[in-house]
């Protein structure tokens, strides 16, 4: 279920992944910012939703990073066709119904402590 939707976030990730990034900062960030001195003041996830009648943004990004996608070795143009990718993930998407619960972001905001004058 969900083939193509699960395929464009492995591309992504793995070639965040390929360029050396971290892809579970996210998870330690609030720990790294403590550990830096700083007080955390918000910790919070939130699920990315895909609604149906919203067009979906993983065509977007995935054209986005499609250059970074073919350099890094990932995938190839004619894997992905950009050119009807937006339609393949709204036929999926529709085939399937309802509300996708797609991925989580995080927001961690932090305070350098005050120093006296």
């Amino acid at each position: 279920m969900l083939a193509l939707h699960r395929q464009l976030c492995d591309w992504n990730w793995h070639t965040v992944t390929a360029e050396g990034r971290d892809v579970g900062l996210a998870l330690r960030l609030t720990e790294m910012m403590r550990q830096l001195g700083l007080s955390v003041e918000v910790a919070r996830g939130e699920a990315i939703l895909l609604h149906l009648e919203e067009p979906s943004f993983l065509a977007t990004l995935t054209q986005a990073m499609l250059p970074r996608i073919v350099e890094r070795g990932v995938a190839r143009v004619e894997q992905i066709d950009p050119a009807t990718l937006a339609q393949r993930i709204e036929d999926e998407h529709r085939a399937i119904g309802g509300v996708i619960v797609w991925d989580l972001a995080f927001l961690v905001t932090g305070r350098v402590p005050s120093v006296p004058r």
